[in-house]
């Protein structure tokens, strides 16, 4: 995929306070930052003094067609309705703008309590075929702390111009 040249508008959505959003600040682009933690949030604008905004990306007053580039880690089974979340994220992105996220996709992580939603890659290929005409998709695992190998899935989608 082909980003414009920079300085870009970046979104991240489950910033935290915003560490990987300033690196992106220091080499020139705008950022944006959301998440649901609004103790963190405030904590990273003081620390980066960067726009972070303590919500989600549909109740932080974000205009359509305003980001280049919107990602997320870990983030869309955390959320009441990820689908919706996906179709709010096309309305963000610039015509041509990238949706890059990653999310857990194996039963080993159905533990987590924290974890609102599960998905297969069926479903998810049903979600962003229904949202999205180009979207590629990479199987990606990894273990955690407890030795745990968690399989991932990630998604790069554009928005068609």
């Amino acid at each position: 995929c082909h980003l414009p040249q920079k300085p870009l508008m970046i979104l991240e959505q489950g910033c935290l306070e915003g560490r990987v959003l300033d690196g992106f600040a220091r080499l020139g682009h705008h950022v944006v930052g959301c998440d649901v933690n609004a103790h963190v949030t405030n904590a990273g604008r003081n620390c980066f003094n960067i726009d972070l905004r303590a919500g989600t990306i549909e109740s932080s007053n974000l205009k359509p067609n305003e980001f280049d580039l919107l990602y997320s880690f870990h983030t869309l089974e955390h959320l009441y309705d990820p689908v919706r979340n996906l179709v709010v994220s096309k309305s963000l992105l610039k015509p041509g703008g990238v949706l890059f996220f990653e999310i857990p996709i194996n039963e080993k992580d159905y533990d987590n309590r924290d974890h609102l939603h599960f998905f297969s890659k069926k479903s998810l290929h049903l979600a962003m075929k229904a949202i999205f005409n180009n979207y590629e998709t990479e199987d990606n695992s990894f273990t955690t702390e407890a030795g745990v190998r968690i399989e991932s899935i990630r998604v790069v989608a554009i928005k068609k111009r």
